[in-house]
């Protein structure tokens, strides 16, 4: 009985991290524009954008995340982007910084670091609150 209820609230806190996850994050150039989003929608479905432009993908974009604890999350997603029929096959870190901000880098599959940590090339992102 122990184990069954240890297993339903890792899935409750699995479940209850992902709806927080949910939205629009930004990532905003030097002049304040849009130019990264990731839409984190349900069931694991998540929308690329860039220059406020969504990425034309082949099928839905999605994504498996992996608690690495600490607010650090290991992200894993494989689309096809139809504007130039790239394959991407990708891993990404991401750390919540409060409820509202993360750092987020995405490296190919085959250039992961060996040890999963940020570069000079992460990114922040917000959680944009704004309504469409």
């Amino acid at each position: 009985m122990k184990i069954k209820l240890t297993f339903l609230a890792l899935i409750l806190s699995v479940l209850s991290y992902c709806q927080d996850l949910e939205g629009k994050w930004v990532n905003r150039g030097f002049t304040g524009e849009s130019n990264m989003t990731y839409e984190f929608q349900k069931e694991n479905v998540l929308k690329i954008y860039y220059a406020g432009k969504e990425l034309p993908t082949a099928d839905p974009v999605e994504y498996t995340l992996k608690d690495l604890g600490n607010d650090r999350y290991r992200i894993e997603m494989q689309y096809i982007n139809l504007s130039n029929n790239y394959s991407a096959n990708v891993v990404g870190l991401i750390a919540m910084l409060g409820k509202d901000r993360a750092e987020i880098e995405i490296w190919d599959r085959n250039s992961v670091p060996e040890k999963l940590e940020f570069s000079e090339e992460s990114l922040i992102f917000e959680r944009d609150v704004s309504q469409d």
